[in-house]
């Protein structure tokens, strides 16, 4: 992709979808699940999915969505940087295919509770704490599963600074704080499950290194990509070039007349 104008026009849609992709999971996660389920108190929580039935299912409407974004996404930016470095480019798209099975699992958790509580015929066996207990193990495996797929989230901002830097579509700056939202998501991984008591201080770095990734999402909505004056001078010396070259060899007295 060579064109100025094809190559903004990619960036922008590919920020729209960035967007997209983080106006959803947020509302999914950081709004639907954590105003919902309230760690440590079971009742409580299946008070606010059984009164909430239609907000929670809302919820996972919405993270299914984000999945499907996030492959648009990354189809959206490897068109934009396959010219750049095609390795790069499909290692990019291969850890955000790789994350969105993870993410399917774990919804499959969070819409069991939902089934469970409903108490279909086939549970009557269980009495309403047992159902209530099951319903908040699936829960449980629900956030583990997300937590797992944080590694993914941070794996693949890797090779998209990577890919930021080497194109000169965007300022080099942008690609390194990508790198520092893939460290973010990573330690987040690695505290939750290597500290199950946590660590105040390095949730904190994390929390504030995932926030990285932002500012090359809204330079892709608002600016789009610059096109680099040197690139445009090279292809149109190289243009000039193979056009004088050609002239030649059709002259008659260029390049295609041989010296007695």
């Amino acid at each position: 992709m060579s064109d100025p104008k094809e190559i903004r026009r990619t960036a922008r849609i590919a920020g729209i979808f960035y967007l997209a992709l983080g106006l959803t999971g947020m509302f999914s996660i950081m709004i639907v699940f954590q105003q919902l389920v309230i760690p440590g108190d079971m009742e409580a929580t299946i008070a606010n999915i059984t009164t909430s039935g239609s907000l929670y299912r809302l919820g996972f409407a919405g993270n299914i969505a984000s999945q499907i974004i996030f492959l648009v996404l990354a189809i959206m930016l490897y068109r934009l940087f396959v010219h750049v470095d095609k390795t790069q480019a499909r290692l990019l798209v291969a850890l955000v295919v790789a994350s969105v099975p993870v993410t399917f699992i774990a919804m499959l958790a969070y819409l069991a509770p939902t089934i469970i509580l409903n108490n279909p015929g086939y549970l009557a066996a269980f009495n309403h704490e047992q159902l209530k207990s099951l319903a908040m193990i699936f829960l449980d495996i629900h956030r583990m599963a997300f937590q797992m797929v944080e590694i993914f989230w941070g794996l693949w901002l890797l090779p998209l600074g990577i890919l930021i830097i080497k194109s000169r579509f965007f300022p080099s700056v942008l690609g390194i704080l990508e790198f520092a939202g893939c460290f973010g998501y990573v330690l987040a991984f690695l505290v939750k499950f290597l500290l199950p008591d946590g660590s105040p201080v390095l949730e904190l770095i994390a929390k504030i290194a995932v926030f990285g990734e932002i500012p090359f999402m809204l330079w892709l909505i608002i600016l789009g990509a610059r096109f680099p004056e040197s690139i445009g001078k090279d292809q149109e010396t190289t243009g000039q070039a193979t056009m004088a070259h050609s002239q030649a060899v059709e002259s008659p007295g260029g390049l295609s007349q041989q010296p007695q």
